[in-house]
Formats: structure tokens, C-alpha cells, sequence
């Protein structure tokens, strides 16, 4: 389930006295391995200033990269000719779910295999043991190439001396509620698979004021507009939403105390949100620092700070710039203002996908499965990213304005009122 604290089961693993000389963190998300790191360097530094035994940065820098890693780069370095052992025995990949099938490596000019072949294949050339513990997030798969659950299935099909261990509804058939099954059908392998209940995280601990958010998010996308009001009638904290993004700032600054963080998020493919100042575009966002969104304030009056990491105005509380489902993914903050595109958009029946080829939106086509999955897990992963409590931001434009989609805006604003978020004014 989406903030069950998966990525903090993993870095505890590595951080275990007994596994921590060989073991590492892996992640294909870039964003995600670049602020944890940074999250740990500062860490590192501040402990040994407290504990007298000064560490500089760079020093930091090592010991935190000993551990945590970018998966495609690991899987470069081992994978292929010279058949080199890898130092670890036990690697943690986190966001499992989003290992590149064989036609993606192939596109990136990698080997034409899929990449969890390639890690167990790495892995499997200890002579003694090793271990790979995949954290899958159901229906977390976001971007072209991202095959699933199902692909570690066929890769564990070509290594037959591997013992898997996995909870009951990844491993039965039929697929457990959110569609995920390691083996497809008749390719199961019963004598070695041991099944455990208590591998499936299934209670959210990132939505402290709702746990029940996940299950309302999923209602919304599978249109079950009855049972996502039943849910949101037994929420602490509902959702609100505004036709304001001022209104939608307003609240989060409203809401925001002390340490606590808000910051704005969006569909990579909701590309008119530049028409309200939020720019979504790839080459914008591979270049912005997430590091200093995730982890730095925007402002700061102790007289006794630093200010080092703080008057940044790319800190996510600036409320400038939208992270997107690419970025945020597997991270939280405490107040998220959710903006709505209309590369998704409610019709009154169901959920139409579209995306925008800079004049004007065209439909996904029908059988375009796997790009219409991605959209709708892409805003999944965006309206399950607070801690606290969301706002989400559904834009009313003019009419006049051709490039935008006022009538599916609307309808889509009118399905989230009716499945319980709270209509706020300015």
C-alpha cells in the first residue's frame, strides 16, 4: 500500500550492524536516491559535530554512496562480460515494480534482457548465498518500460535454485486486488515459494490523519463513486479541493507549521498547468534540484543559523514549483496541493486519458492499455504523497482559451465533490 513505509523497511536493512559491510540500497528513481543521499550526507555531518569527531562533506559524501546506490548503474557495472562478483550479498531494491522490461534496456542501448535478470543474474554468482528483497508498490508502475511484478516472475523462471518469499496475494491465482501476481498463469513453482502475510505491508502509516487515503484514492480511479463517499465519511482529515490555485496556496501556507513541509505536485503530462506558472516539461524538471525542494526551507530568522539550507526558494514550501509523479514517487510531504490536468479527466461515465501535442489534446487510443494504466497510476502516486491532509487544485479556465478543456475540468472538479472532497473559497 502506498506509504506503508516501504523505502524505510529497506533502509533499515542496509543499515543493520550484521548486514551493513555488504549490503546495499538500490533505486532506478533517480530523484528519490539523490535527496535520500543528501538527506543522509547532512545527517552524517551533523551527528559528528554533535559527537565531536568532525566529518566533512566529501567524507559523508563516500560513506553515504557506500550504501545507496542508482540501480542502473549497479546493474551496469556487474552485469555482462568479465563476470566480476559483487561485493554485496544483499541489495535492497526499492520500487521494484519500476525494473525496465528488455525492450526498454534495448532502447537505452543497455543489454537486451530485462533488468531484474540482470540483478539476479549478478547476484547468483556467489557460489554460497545472496539475497535480492524487491519492495513492489501495486500499481506504482508510471513510466514506458516499467514492467511489474509479473517480469521478476518470468526472470526467476531462468534461475530455478531461488527460493522466493512473498505474500499470498502476489503469488496465488487469481491476482490480488490491485492486479499484481509474481508468476503468470501456469508458471508457478510451488515448492519454491514461501508464503508469508506478513510480507505485505497493507496498513499506510505516511497518511497520518486518514489511513484510509489509499482506498479513497482507489475508489476515485476506479470510478466507484459511492463507495469513495463512504470512505471519505469516516476520514478525520477529507481532501479539499478549490478552482483557485491561489486559494489552493493559501491553504497549504494556512495549514503549514512550524518544521512541517508543503509543496505543489502535478501529472508530467498535464501540460496546460504552465498556463497557471507551473512548467512540467522533462528537460525543466531533469535539471531542477530535488534535493533542495525535498529537504530545504524557504526561509529562515534564527540569528544563529548558518542559513545553509535555508532562504532557498526552491525549497517545496516556496510553492513555486510542481514535482511530478516522477519525482515524488516513494517521497512525502506533510501538506500536498495536488494540481489536476486534463490529461485525466472524468466524462461523467469514466476516466478519459489524453495528452497534449502543443495545439491541442488528443485521446490516448482505446487500446493503448499500458500508457492509460501508467496516467492513472501517475496520479495515484500524486494524491497519496501527504502526510497531513491534500488540497487539490482543479483549474477553471476561459472558455476562449481552446487549449484548455473547461467542460472536463468541471465534470471532473463535480466527481471529486461528490466522492467527499471539501469544496474550499477564497
Amino acid at each position: 500500500m502506498p506509504g506503508a513505509g516501504k523505502t524505510l523497511v529497506g533502509l533499515n536493512t542496509v543499515h543493520r550492524p550484521e548486514l551493513k559491510n555488504f549490503s546495499s540500497f538500490l533505486s532506478g528513481n533517480g530523484p528519490l536516491v539523490k535527496v535520500i543521499q543528501e538527506a543522509l550526507v547532512r545527517d552524517v555531518v551533523k551527528r559528528s559535530r554533535i559527537q565531536s569527531q568532525l566529518v566533512s562533506r566529501r567524507q559523508a559524501q563516500l560513506k553515504v554512496q557506500a550504501f545507496v546506490h542508482n540501480v542502473h548503474r549497479f546493474a551496469d557495472e556487474y552485469y555482462g562480460e568479465g563476470k566480476r562478483q559483487p561485493v554485496q550479498k544483499v541489495i535492497v531494491f526499492d520500487e521494484a515494480q519500476r525494473a525496465w522490461d528488455a525492450e526498454q534496456n534495448a532502447r537505452a542501448g543497455r543489454p537486451s534482457v530485462s533488468e531484474p535478470e540482470m540483478m539476479i543474474e549478478v547476484m547468483d554468482r556467489h557460489s554460497d548465498w545472496a539475497a535480492i528483497v524487491a519492495l513492489i508498490g501495486g500499481g506504482q508502475e508510471i513510466n514506458r518500460g516499467e514492467a511489474g511484478l509479473a517480469e521478476w516472475g518470468r526472470a526467476l523462471g531462468r534461475f530455478p535454485h531461488w527460493r522466493v518469499y512473498a505474500p499470498p496475494n502476489v503469488t496465488g491465482v487469481p491476482p490480488g486486488a490491485d492486479g499484481n501476481r509474481l508468476f503468470d498463469t501456469g508458471a508457478s513453482y510451488p515448492e519454491r515459494i514461501t508464503e508469508s502475510a506478513a510480507l505485505h505491508l497493507n496498513v499506510c502509516t505516511r497518511s497520518i490523519r486518514a489511513q484510509r487515503i489509499s482506498e479513497w484514492v482507489d475508489a476515485i480511479l476506479l470510478g466507484r463513486r459511492n463507495d469513495a463517499r463512504q470512505i471519505a465519511e469516516s476520514l478525520d482529515a477529507k481532501p479539499a479541493i478549490t478552482r483557485s490555485l491561489e486559494t489552493a496556496k493559501a491553504w497549504l501556507d494556512a495549514n503549514r507549521r512550524g518544521r512541517t513541509r508543503a509543496g505543489l505536485v502535478a501529472c508530467a503530462s498535464a501540460a496546460r498547468l504552465r498556463a497557471d506558472g507551473l512548467e512540467p516539461t522533462f528537460d525543466f524538471h531533469q535539471r531542477f534540484d530535488w534535493e533542495h525542494w525535498f529537504l530545504d526551507v524557504y526561509d529562515c530568522s534564527d540569528p544563529l543559523c548558518d542559513h545553509k539550507y535555508c532562504n532557498d526558494v526552491r525549497a517545496s514550501s516556496k510553492l513555486e514549483v510542481a514535482a511530478t509523479q516522477f519525482e515524488i514517487q516513494g517521497l512525502e510531504l506533510d501538506w500536498i496541493g495536488l494540481c489536476w490536468g486534463e490529461d485525466l479527466a472524468w466524462d461523467g461515465m469514466q476516466w478519459i486519458c489524453r495528452r497534449f501535442n502543443n495545439k491541442q489534446w488528443r485521446l490516448l487510443k482505446a487500446d493503448d492499455l499500458r500508457r492509460r494504466m501508467y496516467l492513472v497510476n501517475a496520479y495515484r502516486v500524486l494524491m497519496t504523497r501527504a502526510r497531513q491532509g491534500m488540497v487539490i487544485y482543479v483549474p477553471q479556465p476561459e472558455e476562449a482559451d481552446v487549449s484548455r478543456l473547461r467542460g472536463e475540468l468541471d465534470r471532473t472538479a463535480g466527481l471529486l465533490t461528490d466522492c467527499g472532497a471539501v469544496l474550499i473559497h477564497g
